[in-house]
């Protein structure tokens, strides 16, 4: 994380970036991708990414109207808010295009565990509901999963579970 989008740039163009890459490349599968968000925290206290939550879902959501996600993602901050299991949501807008798309948005939503995130996603609720996530986008480009494991108790605290290759144009939840 940096303070400002200027000093990430300068940093890709540094020593210590590369010395960076050399590390994880052993363990990327495939080229590197560096995008930048503006992120805000749509619930408090926010949990998500490693704020606290051992697990985090994320996505690039495909939008062509960011007044429309906002709306949308700012209802589906209230509605996941109270699901068992639920840490925190944060996401915004990427600075680059995205699959050729000019406006999209990455979001990230913490949870306790695995297991409870997966077991919202069969429930008739999110079958119901997650009409709030789709209405505004066009689809989403790429979802994943991390969990974070504490280097020091080997607690839940970094580690990718799932990378998802590309999804097909328009897939929607």
């Amino acid at each position: 994380m940096r303070d400002n989008l200027f000093n990430c740039k300068e940093w890709l163009d540094s020593t210590s970036y590369q010395d960076f890459l050399a590390i994880i490349k052993p363990v990327t599968m495939g080229g590197i991708i560096i995008r930048h968000a503006y992120l805000a925290e749509y619930n408090s206290p926010c949990q998500a990414l490693s704020k606290g939550s051992p697990f985090t879902g994320t996505a690039y959501y495909l939008a062509p109207n960011r007044e429309a996600w906002d709306a949308a993602w700012a209802r589906w901050a209230t509605i996941v808010s109270k699901v068992p299991g639920f840490m925190g949501i944060s996401g915004g807008p990427v600075v680059e295009d995205v699959d050729g798309c000019a406006t999209s948005f990455l979001v990230f939503v913490g949870w306790e565990s695995v297991e409870l995130h997966d077991a919202y996603h069969h429930t008739e609720e999110f079958r119901r509901l997650r009409h709030v996530l789709n209405e505004p986008v066009e689809g989403y480009a790429y979802y994943g999963h991390v969990c974070f494991r504490n280097e020091e108790t080997g607690d839940l605290k970094s580690e990718v579970v799932e990378g998802k290759e590309p999804l097909r144009e328009g897939a929607k939840l």
